[in-house]
């Protein structure tokens, strides 16, 4: 989405939740290629 500066996210387990976002959603976002970090 143009424009979009942040997100706000709601987990009903934090910890569970992070750790699903961060292997199933971040890997997703164009911002992590702008950011160069897809290459870790």
């Amino acid at each position: 989405m143009p424009g979009v500066k942040g997100i706000m996210l709601t987990l009903d387990g934090f910890l569970l939740g992070l750790d699903a976002f961060g292997e199933r959603v971040r890997p997703l976002m164009a911002s992590r290629s702008v950011a160069g970090l897809s290459k870790r």
